[in-house]
């Protein structure tokens, strides 16, 4: 673990059977941006599959409309969830009482940017550097999250980086 003012880096290796990795992870604080930033490193022999997702957690706003995604989200109608015409995803249903989880259906074409309502804040927002193979949205009485997957593979040797900024 390496700090300074602005940023704390995490840097573990492991080892098991013929799979070897190095994975390094810093949270950074440049003005209004906190940054996340993952680097996944093959030392191995053989090609390495990797699930990532970041899983923020944001108090409900006043209001039932959540987030709004940059690409056209979709989804079947359900108790939790529903596309209000602006554009947000909005609570159903609220009060909650028990939690609902939703897959989104997304085009997977671009990188994923999300805007947040937050009951203090107005907006925050989310950037990813990647595109998502799998995009979930959760909540339950006391918070709410999405959750934008990314999975693949890191052959051997190679490294496979992605970062995600939070600008409140």
């Amino acid at each position: 673990m390496a700090a300074d003012g602005t940023a704390i880096r995490f840097r573990t290796s492991q080892t098991f059977e013929q799979t070897t990795l190095e994975l390094e992870r810093e949270v950074s604080l440049n003005g209004r941006t906190v940054r996340s930033a993952t680097w996944l490193r093959n030392r191995g022999k053989r090609p390495l599959p990797f699930r990532w997702f970041p899983h923020p957690f944001y108090p409900h706003p006043e209001t039932d409309e959540l987030c709004r995604f940059n690409l056209p989200v979709s989804f079947p109608a359900n108790d939790g969830y529903e596309v209000a015409e602006s554009g947000f995803v909005r609570r159903r249903g609220w009060p909650w009482t028990a939690g609902h989880y939703q897959a989104l259906d997304f085009p997977g074409d671009a990188p994923l940017v999300v805007l947040q309502r937050h009951p203090k804040l107005g907006l925050v927002s989310g950037t990813c550097s990647y595109i998502p193979t799998y995009l979930p949205i959760w909540g339950n009485p006391c918070t709410f999250s999405w959750e934008p997957f990314l999975e693949g593979w890191v052959g051997a040797g190679q490294e496979r980086a992605w970062h995600i900024d939070y600008d409140f």
